[in-house]
C-alpha cells in the first residue's frame, strides 16, 4: 500500500531511473548508429529504411500542397501516391512537414528513429508511474524493457526499419493500463469528459504512428479485464466506446483521404507473404529461446517464463493481480502469432510479429516478480536457497549486459539486428547504380527496375529513392508486391510469374510502357530480357545487369507531346498536339489538366490499366490530382 509520505520518494526514484535508463540507451546508440552523425543528413540504408525516406519525401511533398494523397509520377506508370500507401511513416512525414523545410526528409527520418529509440523504453518507466509500482519494481522493469530492445526481435524490427511498430510495442502498455484505470475510476463529469477525449486523443495518435497500435493495446487490455478488479461492464463497454470513437476521429483526415479513391494496387497486404504463417512453433520456439527462421526467441524468455511461473505460486493473490495481467496479455499475442492468420482477413495484420511484444509483457510480469522476490531475499532465514538465487541473478545481469553491449557494437560477430552502423552512409553499389543511371539514360523512357525480396540493391528496398535521386521515372512499385500489375520482382513480373511471359508479351509491356532500360538481378529476368531481340547488355553493377532496348521512346501512345518536367502530382506536358492524345499514363479518378485540357481513360492494352487520354489537347498543360 503507498502511502502520501511515499510518493514523493517513488517519484523521485521513478525520476532516477527514468535518468538512468535514458543514460545507457543514449550510450548504445552512440555506439550502433553512431549518435555522431544522427544529424548529419544520413540515414539508414537497410532493408525498410530506404523505403520510408521515400515516403516521407513523396508525404513532405503532398502536405505542402495540402493535401494527403497525389499523383505520383515517378513510378508504376503513374499512381496514387502519399497517405493510402504509408502505414507506418506517416508521423515522420507530418514532422518533416512542420519542421523547417532547410532539414532534408532524410534527416528528419533520422531524428524520427532516434527519438522512438529513446522514448520506447522509457514507456515502460511511464507504466511503472501509472500502476505505483514500488521503486525496485520499476528498475527492473526498466531494464529488462531495455534489454529487450537491444537483445532479440524487436532490435530485428526496429533496425529493419519497423521503427514505429517497435515504439507502440512499448507505448501500447502504459496506454492500456491508463485507459483501463479510466474504465473504473470515479470522477466528475467534465473532469472524466477531459479525460477520455484525451485518451482518445492519443490513442488517435498511437494509430497515426502504426495501424496495428489498438490491437497492441486491446490484448494488452484483456489481461487487465480478466485479471483487474473489473469494473460495471456498463462503465466499462461507455467509457471504452468513448476512447475509441475519439481515437478515431483524430484519424478521420487520412481515412477521409483514402477512403474511395481507386488505384491500379491491390491490396499489398493480401499479396506479401510476411509474417502471417499458421503454426503452434510461432509461440513454441520463442518460449524456448530458439532464434532463427520462424522463431523470434531470445535466450532470456524460457528464463522468464519460470519466473513468471513462481511468481505464480510464490506470490500472494493481490501480488498476482499486479502482474497477470501482462502475463495474460504476452500470451494473448503468443497465441495471435501462431493462429491469427488462419482467420479470414487477419493475416493482413502480420500475426507472426506479435510474437516480439508478447514476450516484453511477459518480461514487465517477470519484472514484478523479481522485485517480490528482492523484498524475499531481505527476510531472515533459507541463506542458501538465497545464495543460489543471487548468483544465478547476478549472472543473468552480466549475460545480459554483455549481449546488449555485443548487440551495440558494429562488427563481424552474431546480431539480432544490423551489424554495421546504422548510418554508415548509402551502398557503393546503389550510389554507383544511381550515377550509370543519371549519365547513361535519359528522362525520355522509363527503367524498368526488378525490386528484391532479399533486398539485393546495397541491402535495402531504394526503387523509390532512385527514382528520386534520379529523376528518372521506373516502371515497377518502390516495394515488392505493390502495384503487382506493373511491378518486377523476384520471377514475378506484370503481375504474373516471368516464367508464364512469353517474350511477346514481356516486349508488349516494355514498348507499352515506354521502357528504355531494365535494371534485373534476378536469372529468370535477365534470361528473358536477353531473350528479346531489342535488348544489349551494357553494364553490370554489383548483383544488377543493366540492358538497354533498341526502341524509339516516346510518353505519347497517341498523337505528339513531350514530358517537360514531373514531380510529386505534377507531370507537365509541352509540345502536345493531335486530335487524340493518349500519354502513356495510368489514368485516375479525379485526375485534373490545366489550360482547359479534359482528360478521360483510353484502353491500353489487354491485361493493363487505362491510360490519359487527352481530345483537342491544348500545347501545354499540367496533370495533377487536386483534394
Amino acid at each position: 500500500m503507498t502511502t502520501d509520505t511515499d510518493v514523493p520518494a517513488r517519484r523521485s526514484a521513478l525520476l532516477l531511473t527514468a535518468f538512468c535508463l535514458l543514460a545507457g540507451q543514449l550510450a548504445l546508440l552512440a555506439l550502433s548508429m553512431p549518435l555522431s552523425k544522427a544529424f548529419s543528413g544520413e540515414h539508414s540504408h537497410y532493408i525498410d529504411h530506404p523505403y520510408h525516406v521515400y515516403q516521407v519525401e513523396v508525404g513532405k511533398a503532398l502536405l505542402g500542397q495540402g493535401q494527403l494523397v497525389g499523383y505520383d509520377p515517378m513510378m508504376a506508370g503513374g499512381h496514387l501516391g502519399g497517405v493510402n500507401e504509408n502505414l507506418s511513416a506517416k508521423v515522420p512525414v507530418l514532422l518533416a512537414a512542420a519542421l523547417p523545410a532547410a532539414l532534408a526528409p532524410g534527416l528528419v527520418y533520422t531524428l524520427y528513429v532516434l527519438a522512438c529509440a529513446l522514448a520506447a523504453p522509457l514507456a515502460v518507466v511511464l507504466l511503472a508511474g501509472l500502476l505505483r509500482w514500488p521503486a525496485r519494481h520499476a528498475a527492473l522493469a526498466a531494464a529488462l524493457g531495455l534489454a529487450f530492445w537491444w537483445v532479440g526481435a524487436l532490435r530485428w524490427f526496429h533496425t529493419a526499419g519497423m521503427v514505429s511498430f517497435v515504439f507502440c510495442c512499448y507505448a501500447a502498455l502504459p496506454y492500456a493500463a491508463w485507459v483501463w484505470q479510466l474504465c473504473g475510476a470515479a470522477m466528475g463529469r467534465w473532469r472524466l469528459a477531459a479525460s477520455l477525449a484525451s485518451a482518445g486523443a492519443l490513442g488517435g495518435l498511437g494509430i497515426w504512428f502504426h495501424p496495428l497500435f489498438p490491437v497492441l493495446v486491446g490484448l494488452i487490455f484483456i489481461g487487465f479485464a480478466a485479471c483487474g478488479e473489473r469494473p460495471a461492464w456498463g462503465r466499462l463497454l461507455l467509457r471504452g466506446a468513448a476512447v475509441g470513437a475519439s481515437a478515431l476521429l483524430v484519424n478521420m483526415p487520412w481515412l477521409a483521404a483514402v477512403q474511395g479513391q481507386q488505384d491500379i494496387s491491390a491490396n499489398m497486404a493480401l499479396l506479401h507473404p510476411y509474417q502471417k504463417v499458421v503454426g503452434l512453433a510461432f509461440a513454441l520456439k520463442p518460449a524456448l529461446g530458439i532464434w532463427g527462421g520462424e522463431s523470434l526467441g531470445n535466450p532470456l524468455n524460457p528464463v522468464l517464463l519460470l519466473v513468471c511461473a513462481g511468481g505464480l505460486y510464490f506470490l500472494s493473490a493481490a501480488q498476482r493481480r499486479r502482474m497477470l495481467p501482462f502475463l495474460l496479455g504476452g500470451v494473448l499475442m503468443l497465441a495471435f502469432a501462431a493462429g491469427g492468420a488462419a482467420l479470414p482477413g487477419v493475416g493482413q495484420l502480420q500475426p507472426n510479429r506479435f510474437a516480439a511484444p508478447a514476450f516484453l509483457a511477459i518480461a514487465l510480469a517477470a519484472a514484478y516478480c523479481l522485485g517480490a522476490g528482492l523484498a524475499w531475499l531481505g527476510v531472515p532465514g533459507g541463506r542458501y536457497p538465497k545464495l543460489v538465487l543471487a548468483l544465478a541473478g547476478g549472472a543473468l545481469l552480466l549475460y545480459v549486459g554483455r549481449e546488449m553491449l555485443r548487440e551495440a557494437t558494429p562488427g563481424a560477430h552474431g546480431h539480432y539486428g544490423q551489424a554495421s552502423h546504422e548510418l554508415a552512409g548509402p551502398p557503393q553499389e546503389v550510389l554507383q547504380l544511381e550515377a550509370w543511371l543519371r549519365e547513361h539514360t535519359t528522362a525520355e523512357g522509363r527503367i524498368l527496375f526488378e525490386t528484391s525480396l532479399g533486398r539485393v540493391h546495397g541491402g535495402g528496398h531504394v526503387a523509390g529513392l532512385v527514382a528520386l535521386h534520379t529523376g528518372r521515372e521506373l516502371i515497377g512499385g518502390a516495394y515488392p508486391f505493390s502495384l503487382p500489375l506493373v511491378s518486377f520482382w523476384d520471377r514475378s513480373a506484370f503481375g504474373k510469374p516471368i516464367a508464364d511471359l512469353t517474350p511477346q508479351r514481356l516486349w508488349q509491356g516494355l514498348e507499352l510502357y515506354n521502357v528504355g532500360w531494365v535494371a534485373a538481378h534476378s536469372p529468370e529476368l535477365r534470361r528473358a530480357v536477353a531473350a528479346l531481340p531489342q535488348a544489349s547488355a551494357v553494364a553490370d553493377i554489383g548483383p544488377v545487369r543493366l540492358y538497354k532496348l533498341n526502341r524509339p521512346l516516346s510518353f505519347a501512345a497517341a498523337g505528339q507531346a513531350r514530358i517537360a518536367a514531373r514531380a510529386v502530382n505534377r507531370l507537365e506536358v509541352s509540345g502536345a498536339s493531335g486530335a487524340d492524345l493518349v500519354l502513356r499514363y495510368h489514368w485516375l479518378p479525379g485526375l485534373v489538366a490545366s489550360n482547359g485540357a479534359r482528360l478521360e481513360p483510353a484502353p491500353s492494352a489487354p491485361g493493363f490499366p487505362p491510360f490519359i487520354r487527352v481530345r483537342n489537347p491544348p500545347a501545354a498543360f499540367v496533370v495533377s490530382l487536386p483534394r
